[in-house]
Parts: structure tokens; C-alpha cells; sequence
């Protein structure tokens, strides 16, 4: 019975089912960060399970160094609690003018683009539980702070036109890179709460760091991508020690993050693979063996 009200209402109601494995789950997808992962489960038991407070949705901010994990640890919170497409990400770097509010709540009546809605609003119409990321919220014009206080406050959202939506039961993540430069946390939560309006940071459920990688993350996160590689490709691969560290120096992470060890990774060895491929140099099935000789890949 509770699944069938769940999929025809889109709200969840067994939650204790939802949270179980929650950090171990996210931890599968994430690196490095296991005290933040612990606050964000800690602060969804504590609202979820113990204090029930159905009207005011959660809200968090996740704070700290570019590329360390912020958006992909609410991407994965999405996919974990509520499965495929359940997330809306907005770059907030988009709704830096104050215009730009009408593509958030809807274009007020008479106005082009009034019947289309507004981005924020036709979402939590269709996806009651879901989670909404602002993604640098920083960079957003402090009028969205306005309109968002009231959501994060009540539950509730109204659109230009004067609809009310209910967004009680999304979750909703903000990211900054504000306190970048510190390294300790406190002063990270200080340039944060410093930067915007008392009034919106008292309707945050909690802030929470991420902190900057170290070298031993960086390398468990190679370690999966080539354990995923291997089980979802139509070849194997087994890479030297050498290879790995190649990869590691040649991306750059310390100063783009920990996507650009991906984004090397497939450029590196991925690409070359299919290369090899095409040109019938590789087939299906077999075992690839990556070097690096005179800092350049070999593939045997």
C-alpha cells in the first residue's frame, strides 16, 4: 500500500527504507569525504525520523574548494533516495540579474513567456520528491535569495501568476566555493554565512565543508574509474603503476578538481582504446595492458 500511495502521490512516506546503507551508498560514488557524507546523513535522520517537521523541506549548503565532490554528492544523493532523474540542477551563474527571475518562478501575466512556467516552479509541480541544486549559489542575485526564503521557510511557492506549489518534500542542496582559500572549516562556514542575508542562512539546516583532497583520494578514485571501466566494457584493462601516477600528473586536479582525472582518463586511455578498436588492433574480450614509456601511454 505505501508504494502504490508513494507512486501515485510522487512523495515518499517510508523513509527509514530510503536512509538505510544511505553513507555506505554514497561513499560507492564519492571520495574523500566521509565527515561530510556523515553530517548529511545525520542531519536527513534527525529531520526525517526524529523531528517530522512535514512543512519546512530540508535545506543544505555545501561548501569548500572547486572540484572536490559538492555537485556530484548531490547528484548521487538524488539517484540514491529518489533513483533516475530526480534531480534539477540550476548554475546559478545564469541568474546573476534580477531579471532572471522570471526563468526561476515563471514570467509574471501579460509578459512573454508567461504560460511557460518557471523552472523552479514547473519542477516541484512534477517532482514532489526530488532534489533541487543550486550550484553556486553565490552567484546568484540576492532578489533569488528572497523568493527562495520563502520556500525553504514554508514548503510553499508561488509562481508569477499567483499559483501555489508545494515543495515540502524536495531536498535542496546549495553549493559554494565562498572560503575557498581557508583551509579550516570554521572560517569556510564564517565567508559563508558573512556573504549572505541572516535571514537566509537561519532557514539552512546545516553547512557543511568539504574538504580539499588529498593525493591518497585522488588515486582510490582512478582505482574506480578503471574497476567500472572493466565491468561495464566490451575490454579489460590493467594499468602499471606508472600509468596510473601519468594519468594523476598530466590531469591537473589541484587546480580543476578531481573531474579532470576522468576527463584525462578518457582522453588518455579511453579514446585510444576505440581507436585501437576501429582499427581492428583490439578485439572484444581481450586484456589490455597500459604502460608509459618516455611519458607516453603503451598499450599491449
Amino acid at each position: 500500500i505505501t508504494e502504490a500511495v508513494e507512486e501515485i502521490g510522487g512523495v515518499i512516506i517510508s523513509w527509514e527504507k530510503k536512509l538505510n546503507g544511505l553513507e555506505d551508498k554514497l561513499k560507492e560514488d564519492i571520495v574523500g569525504q566521509d565527515e561530510a557524507i556523515k553530517e548529511i546523513a545525520d542531519v536527513l535522520y534527525q529531520r526525517v525520523l526524529i523531528r517530522d517537521d512535514t512543512h519546512k523541506p530540508i535545506v543544505l549548503l555545501f561548501a569548500g574548494p572547486t572540484g572536490v565532490g559538492k555537485t556530484q554528492t548531490a547528484i548521487s544523493l538524488a539517484d540514491k533516495l529518489f533513483g533516475p532523474n530526480s534531480l534539477k540542477r540550476f548554475d546559478m551563474g545564469e541568474f546573476h540579474d534580477k531579471s532572471h527571475l522570471n526563468r526561476f518562478f515563471g514570467a509574471p501575466p501579460a509578459y512573454v513567456g508567461h504560460e511557460e512556467g518557471g523552472g523552479l516552479t514547473n519542477w516541484l509541480r512534477d517532482h514532489k520528491s526530488s532534489v533541487v541544486l543550486f550550484d553556486e549559489i553565490e552567484k546568484a542575485h540576492p532578489d533569488i535569495y528572497t523568493g527562495l526564503m520563502a520556500l525553504f521557510d514554508t514548503g510553499r511557492v508561488q509562481d508569477a501568476s499567483g499559483m501555489e506549489y508545494d515543495g515540502s518534500h524536495a531536498i535542496y542542496v546549495m553549493t559554494s566555493n565562498l572560503g575557498a582559500e581557508y583551509s579550516n572549516p570554521s572560517d569556510i562556514e564564517k565567508a559563508v554565512s558573512e556573504h549572505f542575508p541572516r535571514e537566509f542562512i537561519s532557514r539552512i539546516d546545516k553547512i557543511i565543508v568539504f574538504k580539499k583532497l588529498e593525493d591518497k583520494d585522488v588515486n582510490k578514485f582512478l582505482e574506480r574509474l578503471i574497476a567500472r571501466f572493466n565491468l561495464t566494457s566490451n575490454v579489460k584493462i590493467s594499468l602499471t603503476d606508472e600509468a596510473k601516477q601519468r594519468i594523476i600528473k598530466i590531469s591537473g586536479w589541484e587546480n580543476y578538481g578531481i573531474r579532470r582525472v576522468k576527463t584525462t582518463f578518457d582522453e588518455t586511455i579511453t579514446e585510444e582504446l576505440g581507436r585501437l578498436m576501429v582499427n581492428r588492433q583490439l578485439k572484444r574480450g581481450q586484456t589490455v595492458r597500459i604502460d608509459v614509456m618516455n611519458d607516453s601511454f603503451i598499450f599491449k
